[in-house]
């Protein structure tokens, strides 16, 4: 039998390995500092990676046998715990194909069709909290909810474009995922957020997953979905939201059969007490006219100071802003310099632009290598693509933004150093690619650019995948 390979990055403070990290076949992807670990089972050894000290070092191994681990050993000076290995014991069994699968749980009824966005019908609430939100799918940082579209209660706000879908979850744990149709939405796909008994919602999981069509919502679209939902769900806004009372569900009791029905007296107003009222009426206008009087009189006796001028916004902010690629490219031109580092400081602020797409960088050649290098001040924002052997590369975070930074050596022995937002696929060092965008400085016979990779999650909506 063909030996089976699987490796993920794995989070071993809450113990699940990171979504969208998962690949069944070699790749390039290292862990970042002590938060994460690498796990690779490549047949029946299995190998935990980790970074000491500045270097990838193995922490410890084990033998994967009938879907378990056995064999456990830390390499000193590292201890891996028990509870640890059984953690990623649990995770390889989810991702492994040749894993014992448990019986799976009955599935929800739901009393009305998905398509109306109504879930219910589940014998025991597990969500707790309503939520819903915009999902960003080309965003590139964990959690990709739209912050400013979070709500924990029905919102009916249109999606902007085919990048960003609907996620629905109700207090019964429906799921419900949709996405723009025209001017309406359309569901793609329904899921149960299953929580076990006595634990936060925000340690929830995705269960009796149903796509409407083939693929779509796919295994990584699904991880994502999971990722905002157990991170909104763990926000005290979401914690706080789940403790009020849900007010379609109050009512006010009815009184019981033959109660009596007390009225209200009318009250009677003597002509004493009459009087009385409207000496004190008088005195209260009286005292009101003196201090509005005196208010006016102090006001004008003061300098108003004057309002202080605006905070102007910073860059970052109007590029994240912007209204097209070419306005983000002239905000950030004046920190296009001579470096071609890949990471330069124009690289650090285009990354905040989250709305670049294919169409924005593959358009005609507007400038050459040759000609970037020969006037590097006239090249600097124009566009250009390249094709050649990538000579380094590597995953970096700039606000919560993954950006792929390193050189690239064209078909024609041309040198660039290149940072690239959206996706990188599986690509590595030694590999061919294709890259498109915008020049952001020279150096020497070297040309910095900033845009994507010719890839099929860059080139179309991640909806039609």
């Amino acid at each position: 039998m063909k030996a089976k390979y699987v490796t993920f990055l794995f989070d071993p403070t809450s113990g699940r390995p990171l979504p969208g990290t998962l690949h069944r076949q070699p790749d390039p992807l290292q862990p970042e500092g002590a938060e994460q670990w690498k796990v690779i089972r490549d047949g029946g050894r299995v190998e935990l990676i980790a970074q000491v000290d500045g270097a990838t070092t193995e922490i410890g191994t084990a033998r994967w046998r009938d879907g378990n681990l056995e064999d456990l050993e830390s390499i000193a000076p590292h201890a891996v715990t028990d509870a640890q290995w059984r953690q990623v014991e649990v995770a390889l069994r989810e991702n492994v194909k040749d894993a014992p699968k448990p019986a799976p749980a009955p599935a929800p009824a739901y009393e009305q069709a998905l398509d109306d966005h109504v879930a219910v019908g589940l014998a025991e609430p597990t969500a707790r909290t309503y939520i819903t939100f915009h999902l960003d799918l080309s965003a590139d940082r964990m959690n990709r909810a739209v912050p400013a579209t979070v709500t924990y209660k029905p919102d009916d706000r249109p999606l902007p474009n085919d990048f960003v879908w609907k996620v629905v979850c109700d207090m019964n744990g429906g799921v419900v995922v949709s996405r723009k149709a025209g001017r309406k939405l359309k569901v793609v796909g329904t899921a149960h957020w299953h929580v076990p008994e006595r634990q936060p919602t925000s340690l929830g999981r995705l269960a009796h997953r149903v796509e409407r069509r083939p693929s779509t919502p796919n295994e990584n679209q699904w991880a994502m979905i999971e990722a905002a939902l157990m991170a909104e769900l763990a926000k005290p806004a979401a914690i706080e939201a789940a403790k009020r009372p849900d007010p379609t569900t109050v009512a006010i009791p009815a009184p019981p059969p033959g109660a009596k029905q007390l009225g209200v007296r009318k009250p009677e107003i003597t002509g004493r007490e009459l009087r009385t009222a409207r000496l004190i009426f008088g005195a209260v206008l009286l005292v009101a006219a003196v201090a509005v009087g005196g208010l006016v009189m102090c006001t004008r006796r003061k300098d108003t100071p004057p309002m202080p001028p605006p905070v102007p916004a910073s860059v970052e902010v109007r590029i994240a802003t912007a209204a097209t690629f070419g306005d983000a490219l002239a905000i950030a031109k004046p920190a296009m310099s001579g470096t071609a580092d890949p990471l330069s400081p124009a690289a650090i602020q285009l990354a905040h632009y989250t709305k670049l797409r294919w169409v924005d960088v593959s358009g005609a050649n507007a400038t050459t290598h040759a000609e970037a290098v020969a006037t590097p001040a006239a090249a600097r924002g124009e566009l250009m693509c390249t094709a050649g052997e990538i000579s380094q590369i590597a995953r970096r975070d700039v606000d919560g933004r993954w950006v792929y930074v390193g050189h690239l050596r064209s078909d024609d022995g041309e040198r660039f150093a290149f940072a690239a937002v959206g996706t990188g696929g599986d690509l590595g060092e030694r590999m061919p690619a294709k890259l498109c965008g915008a020049v952001i400085g020279v150096r020497g016979t070297t040309v910095a650019l900033f845009g994507l990779f010719d890839l099929p999650e860059n080139r179309m909506p991640l909806v039609e995948k």
